[in-house]
């Protein structure tokens, strides 16, 4: 990955993709008020068996950069065999099940632990001769739906794991069969899973530590049905797990389960609860510093890059989009820098896109959001969490405030209101 500071909006443009999580020691990583990792490595660090937490905060505040951070710690090294993944590369996220997560962890272990492109180690004989028997049994099974599976005399292990990556990403009516095979053998793949675990314990000295990516991609229904209805499930694995979830499922009376678990990387602050015009210098600067590390000043103007900060809510993800699509438009426009007018422009295409799904309802929750910045009605706050329509920030308690984007429509709705 280039990481040169920008010269030209080409390059802003190219250097602000809000798609790209950044490497653990990357140039661009800007540190926000509060570590923002620390409570979670020193979890981690202590010492008990199997730890499980789910990691949320709001889709694109820089979870899976923050992650990839943690598990390049040198303590966190020295005490786990770490094995990281991202969900989407091997199921849907979109029609994801209990059944996809624990098999993809079955296979990622096995995977990464033995394959030369990840830790490069052998298993214990005795181990693989019982993991064949497994293979076999599961092969039997699957190969009435998947006739490539056992077709090869030279099918071996790695190669079967290979190959079970892509059954979550098959198409729909095999995938469900596959799934329908495996539910009711999940206690003996939890079983397999947990031999395995064991195993590299014994070999390595150190426990595993499996931290699953993406998983806040589902919708928000499915995300439900499979952190509330199989929470015991997916606790059952031996090893330390760290689960990414939607923070929108933690407004449910359901979340008692994962109370104690769970850990929420804030926004970035940028006013006070309910103050939306009274800026807090800490959480501009914050903004000013991601912008700095990618591209030089010279390329934006300064009332420009405080609208763009604004129009972010503090959410990294927003922001690079508002620099990136600004910067494009700038350069339609013949400019050589960022102007006030192409980050208003920025904002509204990203307030047009809210106005294709909210509904009256949402917009009326908006509004009282907008009043009250500590309101508490789950039902109505999980959806709009989920989408950013409304955003939640972290003091001594949680509040919320409805994104900035969107705030014009809010504040036009009360006008109306009030005529």
């Amino acid at each position: 990955m280039d990481e040169k500071r920008a010269t030209n909006l080409e390059e802003v443009w190219l250097h602000f993709d809000p798609h790209k999580p950044l490497p653990a020691n990357s140039k661009y990583y800007v540190e926000r008020p509060g570590n923002a990792l620390q409570r979670l490595q020193r979890w981690l660090l202590r010492e008990q068996p199997s730890p499980k937490y789910f990691y949320s905060g709001h889709r694109g505040a820089g979870k899976s950069t923050e992650l990839n951070r943690l598990i390049a710690d040198e303590k966190i090294q020295g005490k786990y065999i770490v094995i990281p993944y991202h969900i989407s590369d091997y199921a849907d996220p979109m029609n994801l099940s209990h059944v996809d997560i624990i098999f993809s962890m079955g296979t990622q272990i096995f995977s990464q632990y033995t394959s030369e492109e990840g830790y490069g180690k052998k298993l214990p004989k005795a181990l693989l001769n019982e993991l064949e028997g497994w293979r076999g049994r599961i092969e039997e099974k699957v190969k009435t739906v998947d006739k490539t599976v056992g077709a090869s005399a030279e099918a071996n292990l790695n190669a079967f794991f290979l190959k079970a990556l892509g059954w979550s990403k098959a198409e729909e009516t095999s995938r469900k069969q596959i799934r329908q095979i495996l539910e009711p053998r999940l206690s003996e793949l939890i079983s397999t899973i947990n031999l395995i675990i064991a195993a590299i314990i014994a070999q390595e000295k150190k426990q595993v530590l499996v931290v699953i990516d993406d998983l806040d991609k589902p919708p928000l229904e499915k995300a439900k049905e499979v952190f509330y209805g199989y929470h015991t499930i997916l606790m059952q694995p031996t090893c330390g797990i760290i689960y990414t979830v939607p923070s929108a499922i933690f407004f449910a009376s359901e979340y008692a389960a994962l109370r104690g678990q769970s850990f929420f990387l804030p926004n970035v602050k940028l006013h006070p609860p309910g103050k939306p015009n009274e800026k807090l210098p800490a959480g501009y600067e914050t903004m000013r510093n991601f912008f700095s590390r990618r591209a030089s000043y010279e390329l934006i103007d300064d009332k420009a890059l405080e609208a763009a900060a604004t129009a972010s809510g503090g959410v990294f993800r927003e922001f690079a989009r508002l620099i990136r699509t600004a910067a494009d438009l700038a350069i339609e426009a013949n400019r050589e820098q960022i102007a006030p007018v192409d980050v208003e422009r920025a904002e509204a295409e990203l307030r047009n896109e809210f106005t294709h799904f909210l509904t009256p309802e949402n917009y009326e929750t908006l509004r009282e959001i907008e009043r009250n910045p500590h309101y508490k009605d789950p039902v109505k706050l999980s959806p709009l969490l989920h989408n950013l329509a409304a955003l939640e920030y972290h003091n001594d308690q949680s509040w919320y405030a409805v994104h900035p984007a969107i705030l014009p429509l809010i504040r036009e709705l009360n006008g109306n209101a009030t005529n």
